[in-house]
C-alpha cells in the first residue's frame, strides 16, 4: 500500500478509531481508492514496449488491463477491441491482444471511439436479451424483429416494431378462445413437410435436443418453437425413420408400402 510513499509497513486497526461498522468500511474504500491513484501516477511516470507496435510509450499513452496487467499503447488497444467488435467475436466481448482475457467495459470505453462502444453496448444487449427464455424473434416474416417480450405466462407477444400481436406457441395471431390448430407444419403435404424440416430450424437435433432435455430445457425450447411444432415434429421425423427403414416403395405408384403378411 501507498507504493509511493513510506515502504514500510502501514497497519491500522480500524476498531481502535471507527466504532460504526460504515465509517470503518468507508475508510477501507478511501485507502483502496488512493492506492490506486498513486499506481497510475507510479504506471504514467514509466516507459513501456507496446507488443503490438513495440513503440516505447510513455504511461500515459498507455493501458494497462485490469484482468491480466498486459499493457499496450492506447492506439493499438482502441484498434484491437474496434476489430474484436466489429467481427463479433468472443460474441462481441473484446478480449486482451495477447490473451484471452476479456476487457473491462470501463476500459473499453476510456480508449475507443463513442461510435465503437455504441456498437459494443448494442451487441451485448443484443446477446443478454438472445439468451432470455421470454424474448423470441417476431413471427411477421416482414418484420422478424430479433427480440419480442413475451407475456408473463408465456402465452402471447405483442412486437413493439410491427404490433403484431401472436400466440407464442405456434407463431400465429393470438387466438386467446381457441387451442393452437396452425403453426409452421400446418397444412402441408407429407413431401413439403419433409422439405420444411430439412432447411428449417425442426430437424431431427431439435428433436434430439428436446427428448435428451430436461423439464426446464423442454420448457425453454417449446417457449422458443411451441410445443405444438415440436410434438408434430417428432411425429414427423419418427414417420420419416420408419418409412426409410421399414418400408418400401410400391412397384405400381412408388408410394412406400409395408409388407406385414405373406410368404
Amino acid at each position: 500500500l501507498f507504493s509511493l510513499g513510506d515502504p514500510s509497513s502501514l497497519v491500522i486497526n480500524t476498531l481502535e478509531h471507527f466504532d460504526r461498522l460504515e465509517d470503518r468500511c468507508q475508510f477501507v474504500e478511501t485507502l483502496v481508492d488512493y492506492e490506486e491513484e498513486m499506481r497510475d501516477k507510479e504506471f504514467e511516470l514509466g516507459t513501456y514496449e507496446c507488443p503490438i507496435c513495440f513503440d516505447e510509450c510513455e504511461g500515459a499513452r498507455c493501458i494497462r488491463l485490469r484482468g491480466c496487467g498486459h499493457i499496450f499503447c492506447k492506439d493499438c488497444a482502441a484498434k484491437s477491441i474496434a476489430e474484436n467488435v466489429d467481427s463479433g467475436a468472443n460474441s462481441g466481448s473484446p478480449v486482451c491482444a495477447s490473451c484471452t482475457k476479456e476487457v473491462h467495459p470501463v476500459e473499453i470505453r476510456q480508449i475507443v471511439s463513442p461510435e465503437v462502444y455504441e456498437q459494443y453496448e448494442t451487441m451485448l444487449l443484443n446477446r443478454t436479451l438472445s439468451s432470455m427464455k421470454n424474448v423470441v424473434e417476431c413471427p411477421n416474416e416482414g418484420c422478424r424483429n430479433p427480440h419480442v417480450m413475451l407475456s408473463d405466462d408465456f402465452t402471447e407477444g405483442v412486437c413493439a416494431r410491427c404490433m403484431f400481436h401472436f400466440c407464442a406457441k405456434c407463431r400465429q395471431h393470438f387466438h386467446p378462445d381457441t387451442a393452437c390448430i396452425s403453426g409452421p407444419l400446418a397444412n402441408l403435404t407429407p413431401a413439403e413437410g419433409i422439405h420444411f424440416l430439412s432447411v428449417h430450424l425442426f430437424s431431427r437435433d431439435l428433436v434430439e435436443r428436446y427428448n435428451n432435455a430436461g423439464p426446464e430445457g423442454k420448457n425453454m425450447l417449446e417457449t422458443q418453437h411451441g410445443k405444438l411444432n415440436i410434438l408434430k415434429l417428432i411425429q414427423e421425423v419418427a414417420s420419416t425413420t420408419f418409412i426409410s427403414t421399414e418400408c418400401k416403395p410400391c412397384p405400381n405408384c412408388k408410394s412406400p408400402i409395408l409388407k406385414y403378411t405373406g410368404c
